[in-house]
């Protein structure tokens, strides 16, 4: 199983100044054994939606959902990719239970990722599914690979 810590900053100078903040850097060594795994830090930029509003409500948050999709465009094909995940995740957010979407292009890469915010898992299953614009993208060429999806249970939003 895998876990994702995502942190939203207003902009990129407090995010590379959080990375050397000495507070940060203590209460990560007591992820010392998680860290010595598969762990990784990447930095995205927003190009599509908006990062969620704070809910005040502890009680809401233990029980969304969200779908995440990681894609690798081949070379110079990246804006055509961004464009189609921009048009889906158009479409998403006027589904029913959808609290929002975001797409994120990485500062360093070309890894995209899709993230689709549920209210529960009954809508999310409901939804119009992603996997016909992924198929097409990858057997049409602008792909590199099929893209990776998965579902997560969302623990502590705000």
């Amino acid at each position: 199983p895998f876990g994702y810590a995502i942190s939203f900053w207003g902009n990129r100078q407090d995010l590379e100044r959080s990375n050397a903040n000495p507070k940060v850097v203590e209460a990560m060594m007591g992820y010392a054994d998680w860290m010595a795994g598969p762990f990784s830090v990447e930095s995205y930029d927003i190009v599509a939606g908006q990062s969620p509003e704070p809910q005040p409500d502890p009680e809401r948050s233990t029980t969304e959902r969200a779908r995440m999709t990681i894609a690798i465009p081949r070379r110079g094909r990246i804006d055509e990719v961004i464009a189609s995940y921009r048009d889906y995740l158009t479409q998403i957010d006027d589904q029913p239970g959808c609290i929002g979407t975001l797409l994120l292009t990485p500062l360093i890469g070309q890894r995209l990722v899709a993230i689709e915010l549920w209210s529960s898992a009954p809508p999310l299953r409901s939804g119009p599914p992603g996997p016909y614009l992924e198929r097409a993208a990858w057997t049409g060429g602008p792909l590199e690979s099929q893209p990776v999806r998965e579902i997560l249970e969302v623990f502590g939003r705000f």
